[in-house]
């Protein structure tokens, strides 16, 4: 763990170091956020559901993890083209404590997304309640799981020429398939019931249904959406491995 913390520090350092890449995960949900109220917030006055800043502010939250999986898939397989991943080889650095540094250096990342993300939200009608901080505490488990997609992604590519057109099928697969833009509800069908296997949708209801005060349901869509998690991360850990004693 101790190497996994010292990392951590070299993550968050280069991150640091790359300010337009760390402003862009942490700034763009909140833009995107800003430029969908301007162009649809008459449409939620006008009664439309889908387009309230309730249902509307969770669902881009979740959305906007998928930036930090690109950010983190794009680190990996930018440290496999430099002489790094040759010295990490080199040392007593196990392959798994490498991964998890960057699942540890997400933390203040997502944090500070979130913490923008709803002051934004705030300003735009989002009520401060406490179902509003649960649906901020409900963020955690998509959190995780785009942060696992993006070591997922970075462990199997060879370089970050691949990382990026593999990234965007989990965003577009994010936005179409977690309802993000539109409800699913209004498409139904076999469509909705293979959505709701999966972590995207999961991870956004259990977000919106927190901010309506809901607590349906909120035990499985958690364990869905953690479930993918382990088994993204447990591909990630094996196939990196076994590249890494190549």
């Amino acid at each position: 763990m101790k190497n996994a913390f010292i990392l951590c520090k070299r993550n968050l350092i280069n991150a640091v170091r790359d300010p337009v890449s760390l402003i862009f995960c942490a700034g763009f949900p909140a833009v995107m956020l800003i430029l969908m109220e301007l162009i649809f917030g008459g449409s939620a006055a006008g009664g439309a559901e889908m387009f309230k800043i309730e249902n509307f502010a969770p669902a881009i939250a979740v959305f906007g993890f998928s930036f930090t999986m690109l950010y983190t898939a794009l680190t990996i397989a930018g440290d496999k083209r430099t002489a790094f991943m040759s010295r990490l080889n080199v040392t007593p650095v196990k392959p798994f404590e490498y991964l998890l540094s960057f699942l540890l250096s997400s933390v203040p990342v997502t944090f500070c997304q979130t913490v923008l993300f709803y002051a934004v939200s705030f300003i735009f009608g989002l009520p401060f309640t406490v179902n509003t901080l649960l649906s901020a505490v409900c963020l955690i488990p998509s959190a995780l799981f785009f942060t696992v997609c993006g070591i997922f992604v970075g462990s199997i590519v060879g370089s970050d020429n691949q990382a990026g057109p593999l990234c965007s099928l989990f965003i577009t697969a994010s936005g179409l398939l977690g309802g993000i833009w539109m409800p699913l509800s209004l498409i139904g069908g076999t469509f909705v019931d293979v959505c709701k296997c999966l972590p995207f949708y999961n991870g956004v209801l259990l977000a919106q249904n927190a901010a309506a005060g809901l607590s349906d349901g909120w035990l499985i869509k958690t364990a869905i959406v953690l479930a993918y998690t382990v088994v993204f991360g447990a591909i990630a850990a094996v196939v990196f491995n076994k590249k890494s004693r190549v």
